[in-house]
């Protein structure tokens, strides 16, 4: 048994093979100790800590045995505990599977930022103090910096609610708050004229579909003939394409997929205005002339000339050239959901049914895009015509 100090057994029940056990020190502390893959690990409490330390600290260890976590050696880097942390989230096997874009996301701060300033610290060692120092060093801008304290903060809420460290020290550090500058947007004059100046482009009728309906980048690319219904004159967003790796660290197993919308509001059906039904019946007139036999994805209503879903790059770069076409100041096509808003806001359209139109989840978020029933949208179609001079 570990250590040389005098042991004295703790009062308890004989306890059942695979229990472990728990046994007070001379020294003032007790020992844990488990049985792990025919291995037997011992953990410690701090001296003169209660024995219901040791209990809490003795059901973490089952706990992280019965899930298949290893139970860590005392000194566990920070870094050792993130790499582990990064491949359970990322688990197909978990009842809430992350994003595509999330476990991206998280592996970037990790790795590229976390890791490189506090990984060789001991997992237990990871104090307030040593983050606050390491965040207010940060050479990173407020919004960088609030997402490396946010990744931290889930990955070390999962260390404390599994035992490993007695708290989570990240929510008590200080970071600058965001600043959010208002986002460059479209007019109803200048998207008028983007329209007119785009005519006969090949993608003309997703510039019209994007500013009318507010759609995300991912949904217009992914979008299929299937998904809009003709005689309601709206679109269901039932998928979305993305380029995702098989193997996450390697560029090279890339591949193009389908993946359905993060929330129910996400799939909601959007309405089509008249301007926007035209230049999509424009589009599937044009479409079938352009279709090759060899053309395997989808169905989509605006595929490359390969019959492959568009990249966001080549999407920003045409975006970019429309605007220069149409001699319109430059914005990002990211911020054309904005511009939708803005549009209907300054119609008078109240807020529920902008939120509906855009798929919201709250009005917060449509505020924030903006500087129901179906009817109410409807009427938002009407006047997005109206506003753009159709009709």
């Amino acid at each position: 048994m570990p250590g040389s100090s005098v042991l004295d057994w703790d009062t308890m029940a004989k306890a059942k093979h695979g229990d472990g056990s728990i046994v007070r020190r001379t020294d003032g502390r007790y020992q844990v100790s488990l049985m792990s893959d025919g291995k037997r690990t011992y953990r410690y409490t701090a001296p003169g800590a209660p024995r219901a330390v040791a209990v809490a600290l003795l059901d973490a260890m089952k706990r992280d045995r019965d899930y298949d976590i290893p139970v860590p050696a005392d000194r566990q880097t920070l870094a050792d505990y993130l790499r582990r942390w990064l491949d359970e989230v990322e688990s197909p096997k978990r009842r809430r599977p992350l994003a595509y874009g999330t476990r991206l996301h998280y592996r970037k701060h990790v790795d590229k930022h976390i890791i490189p300033a506090l990984g060789h610290l001991r997992l237990d060692r990871v104090t307030k103090r040593a983050i606050q120092a390491w965040l207010d060093a940060d050479t990173c801008g407020p919004r960088m910096i609030a997402h490396h304290h946010a990744v931290l903060r889930n990955a070390l809420g999962a260390a404390a609610r599994s035992g490993l460290i007695a708290r989570n020290p990240v929510p008590s550090v200080e970071v600058a708050p965001v600043v959010t500058s208002e986002r460059p947007v479209l007019t109803a004059e200048q998207a008028a004229k983007l329209f007119e100046a785009t005519k006969g482009d090949r993608l003309h009728s997703l510039w019209v579909v994007a500013l009318t309906t507010g759609m995300r980048a991912s949904e217009l690319t992914g979008l299929a003939f299937e998904d809009v219904d003709w005689t309601d004159r709206s679109i269901t967003i039932g998928w979305q394409s993305q380029r995702q790796r098989a193997d996450i660290d390697d560029p090279a197993t890339a591949r193009w997929v389908r993946v359905a919308p993060k929330t129910a509001s996400s799939a909601a059906p959007v309405p089509l205005c008249e301007l926007a039904y035209e230049a999509l019946e424009q589009r599937r007139r044009k479409h079938a002339q352009e279709r090759k036999p060899d053309w395997e994805f989808w169905g989509l209503v605006w595929p490359t000339l390969r019959g492959q879903p568009i990249h966001i790059n080549v999407l920003d770069k045409e975006w970019y050239a429309a605007l220069a076409k149409a001699k319109l100041p430059k914005i990002r096509f990211h911020d054309a959901r904005h511009t939708t808003a803005s549009i209907l806001m300054a119609t008078g359209m109240e807020l529920g049914a902008v939120q509906k139109i855009l798929r919201h989840s709250n009005e917060r978020m449509t505020k924030h895009y903006a500087h129901v029933l179906p009817e109410l949208s409807r009427e938002a179609m009407r006047r997005m015509d109206a506003a753009l001079g159709v009709g």
